[in-house]
């Protein structure tokens, strides 16, 4: 390998060339869904498309002598395209290493190659491991430590280490972590040798690493608490409950490890430390990034706005940054909080009287960050104002501000937003909103929590094509928002598999609302499938209201518990049930979970598909903030979450 000894290896390229023993270093750019085929005309896009290469149970593998990461997946109705996409160390680019087969469906979830004799996509997971030196197969992977003959895998429920002694592998032993510990990794950890340590190394997908010998069986942890780090993808939700798997792999030409756990973030490297080696307290560099908080280059995220490049991470560090307010000017940026979550406490300060931050770069992703206190004379300050083209937000809370987020138009414009909070938002005058998206090409909203709006909408948006997905949107006892959702233009709307709720203070008598201030969008298409909706206001509320002229309307397998009207205009419903509080395991505290005798279990249809979109719900809302797969071994469930 061009090893002599630890720590010594072939010059890398500059990403990683001089990593520091445990640090973590993100290759700007490098998400692996900018290399995606396009969805139109695609023969076999299935219900997630290429992004289920990476969230259904998918691995890679390693080129040593090409220096690339493999990966390759999808599988069943989530995906058929069987395309292979490389990771190039040189380049720090993926590429799209081959084009998806021409196929066609064979039934539901089937596809058959036509053009080739190229394999099906499946889900690949660990795939199988070939050990060479005693002619056997491996399946489901895992780690061979090549000095002691001993193939390793790591349970991904109790944290025991099973393993094969593999010149007899007629019994298979069992070990267990240091002092009897039980260690969490997450499900389906990624496990790998090192041979310049002769020691097995986990990654579960956030920021630790284990490392352990076959001798002793001694774990040693590795917290990379200094520096960036890749968040926590591998807990319960999108791709998260899928797991590492083979994406965690060792590049013996560097030694360094590079993992990879999401199609929407970039790639990470990692150097490990040697046995025995003791973290340093100190906070190192952030490299060719830019570093934000106590004792960096840069104390304020103002300072990093200032002269953040094109493409630039900037690392925000735990902590309050009060009357800090920031204008982003820069495209493909990625702004994200480390070591905890960094609080943006504008206490009535703003940027060119909108709010705390500005953002008019395009392609912006904000990860990781608490907004609070936006506040601007116009009573319409927000924690984000989005003028720039296409945001991602992911894993913030926002709360006590006149608006959560607030964008301007833009039709070119895509908004995403997952496992984020909205709370308390509004200036109580009912023209601000917890989450308000402005004309814009598309907004996409899942695995989040919105609740509380302040007499305004828990969730407004005049978007085109609208996806509101998997979330909790409640005013819970206190609560007095008007609209729990709110879709005023209309456009191509998808409401799937949310748990809603109106409680008894709310501002208005309708729970949600489609079209009401004009039909103002090209087309008209509202489906509603596989809700829970709760109204706990009086009986002359009505669940949803569309305006006359609205198009299409399909209302499918939802619950509607308590009084009220279900549709107010015209619509298609069809396999709902309209029920009671007691359906539930526990409605006061909003646990809308059916209960073991529930009429709803099973009660389900095939919505079918809109759009190529396929309807039916894959995943539910854990609270919080937090999602899983929905369970598809048996027939559908009513409602949002599956008994």
């Amino acid at each position: 390998m061009g090893l002599a000894a630890y720590g010594i290896a072939h010059a890398g390229p500059a990403t990683f060339s001089n990593l520091a023993p445990g640090e973590w270093r993100e290759s700007p750019n490098s998400k692996l869904q900018d290399v995606f085929p396009k969805q139109a005309g695609h023969p076999g896009w299935g219900v997630l498309g290429p992004r289920a290469v990476m969230a259904t149970w998918g691995g890679g593998a390693y080129d040593t002598k090409r220096n690339v990461l493999i990966v390759t997946g999808g599988g069943h109705r989530d995906y058929g395209g069987n395309e292979v996409y490389e990771f190039s160390l040189a380049t720090q680019k993926w590429i799209r290493a081959t084009e998806p087969s021409a196929m066609t469906q064979q039934g539901h979830g089937r596809y058959l190659i036509t053009d080739s004799e190229a394999p099906i996509s499946s889900h690949t997971y660990d795939g199988i491991v070939y050990l060479p030196n005693i002619d056997r197969m491996f399946k489901y992977g895992g780690a061979l430590d090549t000095e002691k003959r001993v193939f390793v895998q790591v349970s991904s429920t109790d944290g025991a280490i099973s393993y094969y002694n593999v010149d007899n592998v007629a019994g298979l032993r069992q070990a267990h972590p240091l002092s009897g510990e039980i260690i969490k990794w997450g499900k389906h950890p990624g496990v790998v040798y090192h041979p310049i340590s002769k020691r097995m190394v986990i990654w579960n997908g956030g920021r630790a690493v284990w490392a352990f010998d076959t001798n002793t069986w001694a774990i040693q942890k590795f917290n990379n608490d200094n520096g960036p780090a890749p968040f926590a993808l591998n807990t319960n939700a999108d791709p998260k409950t899928a797991g590492v798997y083979s994406r965690w792999q060792y590049v013996p030409d560097y030694d360094v490890f590079i993992a990879y756990n999401h199609s929407s973030e970039n790639v990470w490297l990692n150097k490990l430390p040697p046995p025995g080696f003791k973290e340093p307290t100190r906070q190192r560099s952030c490299g060719a990034d830019l570093c934000v908080g106590l004792g960096q280059r840069y104390a304020k995220p103002s300072e990093a706005a200032a002269v953040v490049k094109d493409g630039q991470i900037v690392y925000i560090y735990a902590g309050d940054y009060e009357h800090d307010v920031a204008i982003w000017k820069r495209n493909n940026v990625t702004i994200r909080g480390v070591n905890g979550r960094p609080h943006m406490r504008a206490n009535g300060a703003n940027a060119e009287g909108k709010g705390t931050w500005i953002i008019k770069g395009n392609n912006t992703t904000v990860d990781n960050i608490e907004f609070s206190g936006a506040k601007v004379s116009d009573r319409n300050g927000a924690g984000i104002r989005q003028e720039g083209k296409n945001l991602t937000v992911r894993n913030c809370y926002f709360h006590d501000n006149e608006n959560g987020i607030l964008t301007g138009a833009n039709e070119n414009s895509d908004i995403v937003i997952e496992h984020s909070e909205f709370a308390y938002n509004g200036s109580g005058d009912g023209q601000s909103h917890n989450l308000y998206v402005g004309p814009v090409h598309s907004l996409t909203v899942k695995f989040s929590y919105l609740h509380h709006a302040k007499v305004g909408h828990n969730l407004k948006s005049r978007a085109f094509i609208n996806r509101i997905l998997y979330n909790r949107i409640m005013d819970e006892a206190d609560g007095n928002s008007s609209y729990v959702l709110n879709l005023p233009n209309g456009g191509i709307s998808y409401v799937i598999g949310n748990a809603m709720q109106q409680g008894i203070r709310t501002e208005n008598n309708t729970l949600m609302s489609y079209g009401e201030e004009g039909l103002k969008q090209p087309v008209h298409e509202l489906y509603v499938v596989n809700n829970t909706f709760v109204n706990e206001a009086n009986a002359s509320s009505k669940f949803i209201h569309v305006k006359k002229g609205s198009g299409v309307v399909k209302l499918i397998n939802n619950i509607f518990a308590g009084p009220g009207k279900i549709l107010a205009g015209e619509g298609e419903l069809k396999n709902n049930l309209t029920t009671d509080l007691f359906e539930f395991i526990s409605a006061k505290t909003y646990d809308y979970r059916l209960k073991p005798m529930s009429r709803a279990i099973n009660a389900g249809i095939d919505p079918g598909e809109a759009n190529d979109t396929n309807l039916r719900p894959t995943f539910e809302y854990v609270h919080k903030a937090r999602a899983e797969p929905r369970k598809k071994d048996r027939a559908l469930d009513l409602g949002a979450f599956e008994q």
